[in-house]
This record gives C-alpha cells, sequence and structure tokens, in this order.
C-alpha cells in the first residue's frame, strides 16, 4: 500500500512538471521579449534629472556610499550606476536601460513563481504577463534611475520566495540577506520586508520563521540612525492628509494595474472599481478573519501597499504635486498586489469551484489590465522622449555657450548640478549629444526645445527698466514679425500698435544685447519670450507702463548674433503704443 501510494504521488508530481514546464518555457520567452521590447522603446531616451546626481556622485570613502538619496538608502543602485559608468560613460544610455529592463523581469520572475504555487501554471502565467507590461508603472521601466525601486522589488519579491520555500535554515538566510538587498535598493525595500513579516506571522506553518525578520529590521535601523537620518526632508504632514493620500493613492494603483480607469481615460470609473474592488478583497479578509482561515500572502500585500502609501504620505502629502498618483509607486503596489490577489483567488477556488462567470471575469479583466497598461506604457514613452531631447537641448546650450556670462545655474533642469560640474562631467564621461553604439539613438533636439532651453538659461538676464541706458540709439524700425487684432504703422524709427478694443498682440524682433521700449499704453503689458520658435506663456515678463509713460526690455546677447521674438500681448482698452528698438 505505501508503494501504491508513493507510486501515485510520484506520477502526479510527474504531471504537474510536464505541465508546468510549457508555462516555464513561454514565460522565459515573454520575458527575453519583454526586455528587448522596453530597450527599443527607450532607444531615444537619455539621462534625466535625478540621474545626475548619481553621474556626479564621489563616493570617495565608505561612507558616502551610504548616505541617502532623496530619503533613501541607495548602496546598491549607486553601485550599479557607477559600474556602468565606469565603463560605458555617457556615450550610450542603452546599457543602463539594458539593467533596467532585466531587473524588472527578475521582479516579474519572482512575482511568476509566486503565483505559481497559488494558481494553475497557465493562470499564474497569464497572471504575470500584465506586471511584464506594467504601463502604469512606467516610470520605473524607462528611467534607468529607478533601479533602485525595481531593485528593492526584485529582491523583495524574491526574499518572498526563498521566505516561504521550505522551513530549513538556508531559504531563510538567503529570503533576508534578499530583504537586506531590498533595502539598500530603496526605501522600498521597507515595505516587502513588511510584507515578509506579515505574511510569516500569519502562516502557522511559517509562524517561527518571523524571527528572521529582526536581522533586516536591525540592518535598517542601524543604517538610519548612523546615515538615514540625514535624508529627512522635514515635517511630516498631519494625519488626516496621510490618510487621504494612502486611500487615494491605494484606490488609484488598483484603478491603474486592473485597467479600470481605460488607460487614465475614464479616471472616475476607474476610482469607483477600484475602490469597489477593494471593499471585495476587505469582506473576503474579513470572513476569513472570522473562520481563522487567512491567505497569508494576500494580507502580507495588502498590508505593505497601505503601508507604502502611507509612509511616503508623511513627506509627501503636504507636496503641490500629486505623488500619489506618481506611477513610480504604482509600480511597486503592482508586485505587492497582485501576488495578494492570486493568493486570495487560491483561497477562494480551495473552498469551492469557481463559477464560469467568474473565470470570465477574471479572464476578461487580465485582457483590460494588458490592454490598458499597454496604452500607458505608449504614453510613458512619449513623455521620456520628450524629457530626453529637452535633456540634449540643455546640454547643446551648455555646450555651445560655455562660459557665457548669461547662463543661470538656476535655470537647470529639476536634479542638476551645477553648469560648472555638468560641463566636467561631460567632459570626463563623454556627451549624451551622441550615442557611439547606435547614432540614430541620439536624435538633434528639436528648436522648441532648445528654445525652451535657452530662454530657461537665459531668463534671468532679461531686464526691465523704466528706460534704455544711455547712450543708446535706435538702429531700424522694427522688424514685426506676426500680428494679431492690430494695427502696425511707422512713426520714424519706431512703429505705432494700436491694439483692437478687446486685445490684441505683435511680435517684433530684438537683436541680442538690445532693447525694446514701450511707452503710451493705459494698461500693463505681457511680453513672452522665444528665440527660434514664436514665444510662448511658458517664458513672460511684465513690463510696468502707463498712460504717457513706458518700460524697456533688455534682452541678453548670446554671442552669436541672433536675435529674440518678444510678442507684446495688449489687453482690452490699452490704446496706441509706441513701440522702438534700441542697439545693444
Amino acid at each position: 500500500m505505501p508503494r501504491d501510494s508513493s507510486l501515485v504521488a510520484s506520477t502526479r508530481r510527474t504531471l504537474v512538471d510536464l505541465d508546468v514546464r510549457p508555462a516555464r518555457l513561454i514565460w522565459l520567452a515573454l520575458s527575453l521579449a519583454a526586455v528587448v521590447a522596453l530597450i527599443v522603446l527607450g532607444r531615444h531616451l537619455t539621462f534625466w534629472q535625478d540621474e545626475w546626481s548619481f553621474i556626479g556622485a564621489d563616493p570617495s570613502s565608505i561612507g558616502s556610499w551610504l548616505v541617502p538619496h532623496n530619503e533613501h538608502w541607495s548602496t546598491v543602485p549607486l553601485l550599479l550606476y557607477r559600474g556602468i559608468l565606469g565603463v560605458v560613460g555617457l556615450h550610450s544610455y542603452l546599457p543602463y536601460l539594458a539593467l533596467l529592463a532585466a531587473m524588472h523581469v527578475i521582479a516579474a520572475g519572482g512575482a511568476f513563481v509566486l503565483l505559481a504555487r497559488r494558481l494553475p501554471p497557465w493562470a499564474a502565467l497569464a497572471g504575470v504577463v500584465p506586471l511584464l507590461v506594467l504601463g502604469s508603472g512606467y516610470e520605473n521601466l524607462l528611467w534607468a534611475f529607478q533601479i533602485g525601486f525595481v531593485g528593492s522589488v526584485a529582491a523583495g519579491t524574491w526574499g518572498l520566495v526563498a521566505l516561504e520555500t521550505d522551513h530549513r535554515p538556508s531559504t531563510a538566510a538567503v529570503g533576508v540577506a534578499l530583504l537586506i538587498v531590498a533595502l539598500a535598493s530603496s526605501g522600498m525595500g521597507l515595505f516587502f520586508v513588511l510584507a515578509a513579516a506579515v505574511r510569516l506571522a500569519v502562516d502557522p506553518a511559517f509562524m517561527r520563521r518571523v524571527v528572521w525578520i529582526a536581522i533586516p529590521v536591525g540592518v535598517f535601523a542601524a543604517w538610519y540612525l548612523t546615515y538615514g537620518r540625514q535624508g529627512q526632508s522635514g515635517p511630516f504632514a498631519p494625519p488626516a492628509k496621510v490618510v487621504g493620500f494612502a486611500a487615494r493613492g491605494l484606490v488609484y494603483a488598483v484603478a491603474r494595474v486592473a485597467g479600470f480607469d481605460l488607460g487614465g481615460h475614464a479616471s472616475m470609473l476607474g476610482s469607483i472599481l477600484g475602490l469597489a474592488a477593494l471593499a471585495l478583497v476587505a469582506g473576503f479578509l474579513v470572513r476569513g478573519a472570522i473562520r481563522r482561515s487567512l491567505p497569508p500572502l494576500a494580507v502580507g500585500g495588502l498590508v505593505a501597499a497601505v503601508g507604502m502609501y502611507s509612509v511616503v504620505g508623511l513627506t509627501r502629502a503636504d507636496l503641490a504635486s500629486d505623488f500619489a498618483t506618481r506611477s513610480r509607486y504604482v509600480y511597486v503596489a503592482a508586485f505587492l498586489l497582485v501576488p495578494a490577489a492570486a493568493d486570495l483567488v487560491a483561497r477562494v477556488r480551495a473552498e469551492r469551484r469557481l463559477p464560469t462567470v467568474a473565470v470570465a471575469g477574471l479572464l476578461a479583466l487580465l485582457c483590460l489590465s494588458i490592454g490598458a497598461n499597454l496604452v500607458d506604457l505608449r504614453a510613458g514613452r512619449a513623455q521620456f522622449t520628450a524629457d530626453a531631447r529637452l535633456t540634449r537641448a540643455y546640454l547643446t546650450v551648455l555646450v555651445g555657450h560655455r562660459g557665457a556670462s548669461w547662463l543661470d545655474p538656476g535655470g537647470l533642469p529639476l536634479g542638476w548640478p551645477d553648469i560648472d560640474q555638468v560641463e566636467a562631467l561631460v567632459a570626463r564621461y563623454g556627451s549624451p549629444l551622441h550615442d557611439t553604439l547606435i547614432p540614430s539613438d541620439a536624435p538633434p533636439p528639436a528648436p522648441a526645445d532648445l528654445d525652451r532651453a535657452t530662454l530657461s538659461l537665459a531668463l534671468k538676464a532679461f531686464r526691465v527698466a523704466s528706460s534704455p541706458p544711455p547712450g543708446s540709439a535706435v538702429t531700424v524700425v522694427p522688424k514685426v514679425l506676426r500680428m494679431v487684432s492690430a494695427t502696425v504703422v511707422s512713426a520714424n524709427a519706431c512703429v505705432d500698435v494700436t491694439p483692437a478694443p478687446t486685445s490684441g498682440s505683435v511680435t517684433v524682433a530684438v537683436p541680442g544685447g538690445g532693447f525694446l521700449e514701450v511707452s503710451g499704453p493705459a494698461a500693463d503689458l505681457t511680453a513672452l519670450l522665444g528665440q527660434l520658435r514664436p514665444p510662448t506663456a511658458r517664458f513672460a515678463l511684465t513690463l510696468p507702463t502707463r498712460a504717457g509713460g513706458g518700460a524697456t526690455l533688455a534682452v541678453p546677447d548670446l554671442g552669436d548674433g541672433s536675435s529674440w521674438q518678444v510678442r507684446l500681448d495688449f489687453p482690452a482698452g490699452t490704446g496706441r503704443t509706441d513701440v522702438c528698438v534700441f542697439s545693444g
């Protein structure tokens, strides 16, 4: 009899292995395709914002590798980033993207294992596909700097895998080591430690293993007390705002990952369905608690997701920008919530057979999630492509006007070092303006981007005064480039502009280093600035004028003989205005 039982068990294991093997092979093929696809999607991208902090880091001592970056323990991503930088420099962004894509696939691989332990192999394969194409978390798929967040997710997910594999001390040690790596990659590692602690504590089979969690907790506490407190950004937000932030972030994450909001096109519908889904999950968990049969990973993942948005809200809920809807956090939440959902479905399946309508609903939800995330991925790629063009525009301006007095360090994008350091880094590591691996991957910036970069760096060099400086002389009649709802008449060396009674505008060319004088309007005017492209409202100054008085706008000299475009917007009832251009 024992021999027959052993034979049956062996046969069942063989059948299971035969069933799992094709799913694993398809998983490997999908993973490879995902890596290639992400690299292709990001082929025109380049270094942006906080990446320059990693590029410019000077880890000259052990302590310098441990100081926080934006409150995060970032030793692991800094090591990885600096390693690639030492080999490739800034000559190509592709190796950085390849590392990010590989780490993402590793994270999804861990999720696949967690799902496959709870669901049939093909269901696990289907359930993890939305994570592979997680466009709702596009920041962590297309911005190489986010290897910190993705590293925490990858190490944390595999830490969960190791901790629930068996009861051997060696697997617990591997799980603990992975959780420490997750902590040293970014603050997101904290929530995988939390998920692991809750998951082990809820499961009677692994409850004794929860003591192992004290090790990563102790390591993080030691780091925080020694270095981490240096990164605290300021006072915490009040409790009410934190609660609202956490609720909004969790509902948003569910809606985006599941595709309830149709890729961002139905935000209200997404919020309603996301809230309903969370309420349904809460109901199942309450029932499980009453029956003393809670799905451990479901509880751990949900508690960790709530904890993540709550902790982030402590320092972000008071900011003007809504960080609760940032895709970088949606990505982390997805890797906590999808395995949790699989654990919940597995528990329901164990109690009763899922009706056909439920299976059909899950398949429809899967298709919706994949489609919506692909839409989000496309939108995210468009955003980062625009950011890459802007980065190259700033570098083009800096390289072309090295040492110019009008360059304003305050005009650089957020996260960049000062101008001298940017120039030194480009001289040391090469220029992102050219890709040495695939030259076509670094297209030149468009005129609109060059205008934005130039005006950002030169805006403080524009001066508004009551009159031109002594000795300036009118050179030529102002060149009128465009006029809307206004008439223009030459008057000596100037022009008289008469706008329509409602409003009007006129755009004139002003040579570099010259002056534009307006006089006679009955109201203050708005001067919009441009160079290669027509002016836009992004860069505007106020010319304080009054009836019979005037104001002068001095424009900087770029040293290349170029002129500026200045659009004067006349409010209703302005009346006739004299416009003169003076030489520099």
